[in-house]
């Protein structure tokens, strides 16, 4: 059995507390799937000749920047709008109903699911997870399903999964009341858009690892969906190398309560932040996969997306009294992080009469209707947020399931040097060195090329830190980092140059994804915020030399944060010109000798993405 499994206790009397909610009930038992050849492929034991695709596309650019250009928000709304409509997906809910309830909902996203595997070759496969609890349980006893969907991987000799998932249950005031209506729409038909919408977007696309879409029940009631699934794989010797998830991630609106950390007061609106919860400080496989996540963000989705966002890595699990279905995968072995809104509304107290929060509520709706037209117009869901959060889940989903293996390393302090040296055996020859001291995110980052040795600078004696390494491939994808490595610091490395690692953003239009113009604000107004300012085609393209670089600006303003960079096709960045743009025509022809290939030409103002042009090089270099 690998390390991240342990063996199962299926003990119907041993009582479990789920630390998350603060609940107490018993283990699920009989679990099962419904589907033996997705039971097989979740197992490791299948061809993946049987699944390959047609024509297999696994550039990992490419899928992020179908995500950027596939995901709609339109679809989101309308996911959101559907699972509200089933008017209570309360986990003891009717389940005979065509039209509410958990039944219905389950079996929506079922046939929604089964319709994306139709438009990808049938490689998704569907199943449900069916389990059992007793009496004991939070609302007693019963028969429940879990809904996902697998795509196969095409390397069984790592059958480690991917999993995606948020919960498909919702709850209003009284935790057991299935008369009540419990729309759930932050919590979380926000989490179920996001995982179905890249099921759909990803599936036509190869990985190594199998993925995993899931939708779990009995969140609110003491995680026992997760729980179930997780003691499944556990069981059942299926290794799972990361787990992401989703639980609230497309609300934008602060409530009057909300449970800590989260936002600072009723009204406040964020939709420019993330939040990661994961357990463990030092050497945390989670905390380690939450800082890997971070960096696919820094390298694949900041260029390429409408509005940058910042990914704050939380130092607890879990808010405060409260957790998510990744905690019973984490008990169980495998790495696991929540990927949460900045902002909540309300701490989900229903006890308390003066509890005006939507979560957990009647009120958890998808927003009002202002005009009297019977369509909400007035969202506390934000689309274009959710979107955003649906991109930088499917990166870092397909990232890890195409990556390389982590290498291994040590690290050896002389009182001299401290070195590392990395025993990597696959030799890839690219690796990056993360270190921190005391912080959740790394003090530093860097890069080396054509060796396996490295000698840390910035080392102060007498000194805590914490190091680890990752490979990168010669597709220019990064593994997951190594455990940490902690050492006390007898050298003194400050004299030492600190050169930290260029995680240079990718530009999709190099790619052949074409975003002509990106400007368009969160909330969906200010389409037209960089009007007047346009990034001129290059002259000549193709160019065989020299070529020109022309900005033209009819506004007033300075922008004295301008940039030009140019990215190859593999979106690695080649050259960056900073300079301030006023009013009229600014040029510069930069001095490059480039290959013969095609490149992405972009204008950032103030860190966002302004415009980008194709450029063609015949020089033959």
């Amino acid at each position: 059995m690998n390390q991240f499994c342990f063996s199962l206790q299926l003990s119907l009397i041993a009582l479990i507390v789920l630390a998350g909610n603060g609940l107490t009930a018993q283990t699920p038992f009989n679990i099962k799937v419904t589907d033996s050849e997705v039971d097989a492929v979740l197992r490791g034991l299948y061809d993946p000749a049987d699944y390959a695709s047609t024509v297999v596309e696994d550039d990992v650019n490419e899928v992020v920047c179908a995500l950027e250009q596939g995901i709609s928000t339109d679809t989101l709304l309308n996911i959101i709008k559907t699972l509200q409509n089933f008017q209570t997906r309360n986990t003891y809910s009717d389940t005979l109903s065509a039209a509410r309830g958990i039944g219905a909902a389950r079996r929506w996203v079922f046939q929604r699911l089964r319709s994306f595997s139709s438009q990808a070759e049938n490689r998704l496969l569907v199943s449900y997870m069916e389990l059992e609890m007793p009496e004991t349980a939070e609302c007693g006893a019963g028969v429940f399903r879990n809904v996902f969907g697998v795509l196969p991987g095409r390397d069984t000799t790592d059958p480690t999964v991917m999993i995606l998932e948020g919960h498909l249950d919702s709850r209003c005031e009284e935790l057991c009341d299935t008369a009540c209506f419990a729309p759930g729409a932050e919590d979380n038909a926000s989490g179920c858009a996001l995982v179905l919408e890249l099921a759909r977007v990803m599936s036509p696309y190869t990985y190594d690892h199998s993925i995993v879409f899931l939708l779990t029940i009995g969140e609110e009631q003491g995680l026992f969906g997760a729980e179930a699934f997780a003691n499944y794989c556990s069981s059942n010797d299926i290794g799972v190398k990361a787990v992401q998830n989703n639980d609230i991630t497309g609300g934008v609106i602060c409530g009057p309560s909300s449970s800590p950390p989260s936002c600072p007061g009723d009204g406040d609106r964020d939709s420019t932040s993330v939040r990661i919860f994961s357990s463990g400080v030092i050497n945390s496989i989670h905390k380690d996969y939450a800082r890997f996540m971070k960096t696919v963000y820094r390298e694949k989705v900041s260029g390429i997306t409408d509005v940058p966002m910042a990914v704050r890595l939380i130092s607890q699990e879990d808010r405060s009294g409260r957790g998510g279905d990744h905690i019973p995968f984490r008990e169980n072995g495998f790495r696991a992080i929540r990927v949460c809104a900045a902002n909540e509304h309300g701490d989900a107290n229903t006890s308390s009469a003066s509890y005006t929060g939507r979560q957990h509520s009647f009120r958890d709706i998808i927003g009002v209707d202002t005009n009297d037209d019977l369509e909400p117009d007035s969202f506390f869901v934000d689309f274009h947020y959710l979107k955003r959060n649906a991109v930088f889940n499917g990166a870092s989903l397909a990232a890890a399931a195409l990556g390389p293996d982590a290498p291994g390393f040590t690290v050896a302090d002389d009182g001299l040097t401290v070195r590392v040296e990395i025993n990597d055996p696959a030799n890839w020859n690219r690796y990056r060195i993360g270190v921190r001291q005391f912080g959740n995110d790394f003090e530093a980052l860097y890069e080396i090329a054509g060796s396996t040795s490295f000698d840390l600078p910035g080392i102060e004696p007498a000194n805590t830190y914490r190091v680890t390494v990752a490979a990168i491939d010669d597709a220019g994808v990064q593994s997951l980092f190594a455990p940490e490595i902690s050492f006390f610091a007898s050298a003194n490395t400050l004299s030492l140059p600190a050169d930290t690692a260029l995680l240079s953003p990718m530009v999709c239009l190099a790619l052949g994804f074409d975003f002509p113009f990106i400007g368009t604000s969160p909330s969906g107004q200010n389409e037209n915020r960089w009007l007047g300012v346009e990034l001129r085609p290059a002259r000549p393209n193709p160019t065989t030399d020299k070529t020109i670089f022309t900005v033209t600006s009819q506004r007033r303003e300075t922008f004295a944060e301008a940039t030009l960079q140019l990215h190859d096709s593999g979106g690695r960045l080649v050259w960056s010109h900073p300079f301030v743009l006023t009013a009229g025509e600014y040029s510069v022809t930069p001095d490059l000798m480039l290959a013969s290939g095609t490149y992405a030409l972009s204008l950032h103002i103030g860190g966002e993405l302004v415009q980008s042009r194709g450029l063609v090089s015949a020089s033959g270099n």
